[in-house]
């Protein structure tokens, strides 16, 4: 099913284009010449929520989106805050300040609800209540303790320390305690175990285990997080477009759906090969969604992927200003896709 749902509108203002849809679907099937749902829609099950458009509910370039109980929160490039339901109507927004340098990448829900915002080019870490009340601000520019160049991803363990990754300086996650106070680091610039190239994403899954989209060395790498410190434990990946390979992974996320594995499973959002990709928590790979385009089963550099309540994936479908909601038609498995030749010509995106 495709469905686009810009407004839901709390505002007041928001024009009705659910009724003017329904009229105008109505009188094409009056006059016996409405459109057919094609052969491959008709195999999938995938929501487009928002479009393209500088309006409140619209998108320009969506990067980091998350999903708490009954809201989807959305950062795109424009420095807006969207909020829509889990049914993709726009609920309300707000706008981040100091845009002029950049804006966020990524997202995530804290343990209490609120929402926390890697604020990449400002070199700190924002916590806004759901309503966008700024709670606190955390970190400066500059590469000591506390201090940060590009923040990309964020993390909170289960009790409570803050994992923050950044770039620029220097490539490492630093360790923040509940109080803000600066506990650790983790990581260098490099290609070796627990060295690394622009983290993108991160997420936590149980038992202390930490995954992060190490996106330019094309891999992902599992790191245990055991009170204040941090160890190396796999990797997996490797640059390709094959099952199992990857294509500069800007995002991943933990599910804790057991219908394909009991442990849960891992979604990587490919940047590079603009697709979505499944994975056992040992690497193994579960199958792939998505291919370069516009259409129904297509997306175009995607940014961000999170998992909704349900388990459906929702995506952050950056050059299509749009967000992609996927059911669970349409995957392909590793059995099922032919050989896939090396590279795609895509270079990654500046932060």
């Amino acid at each position: 099913m495709v469905n686009f749902k810009p407004y839901g509108g709390v505002f007041g203002f928001a024009p009705r284009i659910h009724a003017i849809l329904l009229i105008l679907g109505s009188a094409i099937l009056l006059c016996g010449s409405c459109t057919k749902s094609t052969p491959e829609s008709e195999t999938l099950d995938v929501e487009h929520w928002s479009g393209p458009g500088d309006e409140p509910g619209f998108l320009t370039r969506p990067r980091g989106l998350i999903a708490s109980e009954d809201r989807l929160y959305v950062v795109d490039r424009s420095g807006r805050l969207n909020v829509f339901d889990l049914e993709g109507n726009f609920v309300h927004y707000w706008i981040l300040q100091k845009q002029k340098r950049g804006t966020p990448t990524s997202l995530l829900l804290a343990h209490d609800g609120n929402l926390i915002v890697p604020d990449t080019h400002n070199s700190r870490v924002l916590e806004f209540s759901p309503m966008g009340e700024l709670l606190w601000s955390y970190g400066s520019y500059g590469d000591g303790p506390g201090q940060f160049s590009f923040v990309t991803a964020v993390e909170q363990t289960e009790e409570g320390c803050w994992l923050i990754a950044e770039y620029g300086f220097t490539d490492r996650i630093q360790i923040i305690s509940p109080e803000l106070d600066y506990i650790d680091s983790f990581g260098e610039y490099g290609d070796g175990p627990g060295q690394f190239s622009r983290i993108m994403g991160m997420t936590m899954a149980p038992g202390g285990m930490l995954y992060v989209a190490d996106s330019v060395n094309n891999r992902i790498q599992a790191l245990k997080v055991d009170g204040h410190k941090i160890s190396y434990v796999l990797q997996f990946g490797g640059f390709g477009k094959d099952h199992g390979q990857l294509t500069y992974p800007y995002d991943i996320r933990y599910s804790a759906d057991t219908r394909l594995d009991q442990r849960g499973i891992l979604y990587v959002c490919e940047y590079g090969s603009h697709r979505i990709q499944r994975f056992t928590l040992d690497g193994k790979p579960l199958g792939t969604w998505g291919k370069v385009g516009n259409k129904d089963g297509e997306l175009w550099n995607p940014w961000g992927v999170c998992v909704l309540p349900d388990y459906r994936v929702a995506v952050a479908d950056a050059d299509n200003h749009r967000i992609t909601v996927i059911g669970d038609k349409g995957w392909i498995l590793p059995s099922q896709a032919p050989p896939q030749t090396e590279g795609t010509g895509v270079q990654a995106a500046g932060a």
